[in-house]
């Protein structure tokens, strides 16, 4: 995912890439259920000021998600933009006017080429659910029999008591 900074000055390109995941290093970070199958999808306009190259765009990919509620796995589309600004100085020192933005990368003065991948890696990863569910109506499963509630109903018994419970029950007054 290499973008060529050779264009001519106030040039706007379109541009559009694929990568395979291994190919950004694109691994779920622990914690998280997720495979991707499906190639890398980066879609970018590119804009030279200067030396400095605005880039603004899309990154997207499909992912087979695992559902925190009933464990079952299912597909999603996933989707972040992808802005940064390009630099290109004599010598890369990190203190430029907008060093202090994630989005702002100095380059030296020569470079003819600019790898998106770590960034697209990022900001996929970002976009990441924190609990992916497979369905917002999700029931989850039976905490005590481990049925999934989305196919079948639960046989457990009505309510359990738990005994731990009683000595405060009797502090409740009785209902008639």
């Amino acid at each position: 995912m290499k973008l060529d900074l050779s264009a001519g000055e106030d040039a706007v390109r379109e541009l559009q890439m694929e990568a395979a995941p291994a190919a950004v290093n694109l691994v779920p970070p622990k914690g998280v259920e997720a495979r991707f199958e499906h190639e890398i999808m980066v879609r970018v306009s590119v804009r030279r000021v200067g030396e400095e190259f605005f880039v603004h765009g899309e990154v997207a990919t499909n992912a087979v998600f695992t559902c925190v509620r009933c464990l079952s796995e299912y597909p999603a589309d996933l989707k972040a933009d992808l802005e940064i600004i390009v630099h290109r100085v004599t010598a890369p020192q990190g203190q430029g006017p907008g060093a202090d933005l994630e989005s702002y990368v100095e380059v030296p003065l020569g470079a003819s080429e600019f790898d998106l991948g770590p960034h697209a890696r990022e900001a996929l990863l970002l976009a990441l659910p924190q609990t992916p569910h497979c369905t917002e109506a999700c029931r989850g499963l039976c905490p005590h029999c481990g049925v999934d509630l989305n196919r079948e109903p639960c046989r457990c018994p009505e309510q359990r008591n738990d005994p731990r419970w009683d000595a405060l029950r009797t502090l409740l007054p009785v209902e008639n």
